[in-house]
């Protein structure tokens, strides 16, 4: 894990591995990144020609070859302080400070961050960009971002949590009407150029 060495890679047409020296050591950690992506495409039926598509993806992360007691927790429930991880969401930034909010590192990762986690002690630990966001103090239940000229919705841990709730409560009783969760709109200061 420590090299970013990709071992292998899987696809809808198979796995595959880097023509590489390969590594046999079977107690080596790795890090496994699933990627979830579901397109609607539109598509004009007489050309057969795409007119638009819409996607949406997800990542997971795990870790295999290691044993991790605990397994995974969320940074409430460690003794890791958070407040020292500041992300900057549209920028692609990742800050480390101190307990004066002075910068001690940065890294630019050169897109949105949509998802981060911590390896604390063998480890990984969510960490809630919106919740962790550099630029703002009082965090929105939504982040509503623009990439390549396209808008994106990113929701918050605490409300992928909230409808998560909302569904398995509704489905433990079928004859309540769907659950409908109320976000309050307060758009960030800032201009919008198209």
């Amino acid at each position: 894990m420590r090299t970013g060495k990709i071992r292998y890679e899987c696809g809808i047409s198979g796995c595959s591995s880097p023509k590489t020296t390969e590594d046999k050591d079977a107690s080596k950690v790795t890090l496994i990144i699933k990627k979830q992506l579901q397109t609607v495409r539109a598509v004009d039926s007489v050309s057969g020609t795409e007119k638009w598509n819409f996607s949406v993806g997800t990542n997971e992360i795990s870790i295999a070859g290691a044993v991790c007691p605990g397994g995974f927790q969320t940074l409430l429930e460690t003794d890791f302080n958070d407040d020292l991880i500041r992300i900057s969401i549209p920028e692609g930034r990742v800050h480390g400070v101190d307990s004066h909010s002075n910068i001690l590192w940065e890294r630019e990762l050169g897109s949105p961050i949509s998802e981060a986690w911590l390896m604390d002690r063998g480890q990984l630990i969510p960490i809630d960009p919106i919740l962790h966001n550099a630029a703002m103090t009082d965090p929105p239940s939504l982040y509503v971002g623009m990439l390549n000229q396209q808008f994106y919705v990113q929701e918050s841990h605490l409300m992928k949590e909230a409808v998560s709730n909302a569904l398995v409560s509704h489905s433990n009783d079928h004859l309540l009407a769907p659950p409908t969760l109320g976000i309050t709109w307060k758009p960030a200061r800032g201009k919008y150029t198209p």
